[in-house]
């Protein structure tokens, strides 16, 4: 920063693009009859379903007259173009130029994207007419009769970075969310933080149950959790939760890149039944989105800043028991990309301290 009125550009940014990856598209049941828009790194796709109910991706534009595919419709098995009735294959080929008298179709073919649809989601892998080295994330409990999921999604106006650095950081939730998470500073607890080649663990150690009302729904007899927070690459923000012998919530969070700074957040939180649960579910949905909501507002102006000052400037400190980690793996990816999704890898770092929540 300058001395005077008016301050020095800073280049710096948290934006890391991260591909080839699978991200989430859409929800399965957004996907219907009609042809469906959606965004990933700035780039517009288009979604249809033939006639088998199957779930295609091509990029969103007419190699014709570069009008949108979205705005066409579904001919059995083609997408036909809604301004002058080319039609195109799952593939991208095109299959039908209605207006051509020898009935020739174009050779000229529109970028086909994988497509996984799993667990109620519809996954677009982000390399074109490729085949992938690697299955889409599995939400882990989620089809499991013992427990319950509950679906959320939001859209914030930041980078993935800042998102998942959000979801995972504790220290801000006894100010951002205090009453509603945690209330004040006061318990200090430690933590352990693995580093894998794909992904960072933090175990926080003999950490009593949040003093907010969203801890007290939790838990309503107190005592301490085991808490787990886990960012796995490219997308993946989880925070895990045990209470006591029956209890565990475990909310997985996976983030779809629709522009530089703007995500679309798809999160699970998975509960295991009790006894308990039916009576406090109705309390917890309005909590959470409160929270969320939260977020996405501070989240909001911390964007609109970088972009006032023309860049960032981040000061990580040992309390950021997370970001560092988040930014180095992402940083790292974004060069060169990783087998996802190993559980048995080694630790390639480890280390430890305390933190006051």
């Amino acid at each position: 920063m300058s001395n005077h009125i008016g301050f020095t550009p800073t280049k710096r940014e948290s934006v890391y693009h991260l591909f080839p990856y699978w991200y989430i598209a859409c929800r399965s049941d957004e996907l219907q009859k009609k042809p469906k828009q959606i965004q990933l790194w700035n780039t517009k796709l288009v979604l249809f379903r033939d006639s088998h109910q199957r779930a295609y991706a091509l990029l969103d534009r007419c190699p014709h007259r570069n009008v949108p595919l979205s705005l066409g419709r579904v001919q059995k098995n083609n997408l036909e173009c809604h301004y002058h009735g080319w039609q195109f294959n799952h593939l991208g080929e095109c299959t039908k130029v209605p207006a051509s008298i020898k009935g020739e179709n174009h050779s000229r073919r529109v970028p086909s994207f994988p497509v996984v649809e799993k667990q109620g989601y519809v996954w677009v892998y982000t390399d074109p007419d490729s085949e992938p080295n690697h299955l889409p994330y599995t939400f882990a409990y989620m089809d499991d009769p013992n427990y319950v999921s509950i679906r959320f999604e939001y859209e914030f106006d930041a980078t993935i970075f800042s998102v998942a650095e959000n979801i995972l950081d504790v220290p801000h939730t006894s100010f951002l969310h205090g009453g509603l998470f945690r209330s004040g500073t006061q318990n200090i607890i430690n933590w352990q933080v693995k580093r894998y080649p794909d992904r960072v663990e933090c175990e926080y150690k003999d950490e009593p149950r949040p003093s907010g009302l969203f801890g007290r729904l939790l838990s309503p007899s107190g005592g301490t959790v085991q808490h787990f927070d886990r960012f796995i690459l490219p997308n993946i923000a989880q925070v895990d939760y045990g209470m006591g012998e029956t209890g565990k919530i475990m909310t997985t969070s996976s983030l779809s890149p629709v522009r530089d700074h703007q995500t679309k957040m798809y999160t699970v939180a998975t509960i295991r039944k009790s006894r308990l649960f039916g009576i406090f579910r109705p309390l917890l949905e309005p909590v959470v989105l409160k929270i969320i909501k939260q977020d996405a507002v501070v989240l909001q102006a911390q964007s609109a800043n970088q972009r006032e000052f023309q860049g960032e400037e981040y000061t990580f400190h040992s309390t950021d028991v997370l970001g560092p980690s988040i930014s180095r793996l992402m940083r790292e990816a974004s060069k060169e990309a990783r087998i996802l999704y190993d559980s048995n890898y080694s630790v390639a770092q480890e280390f430890s301290g305390k933190i006051r929540t």
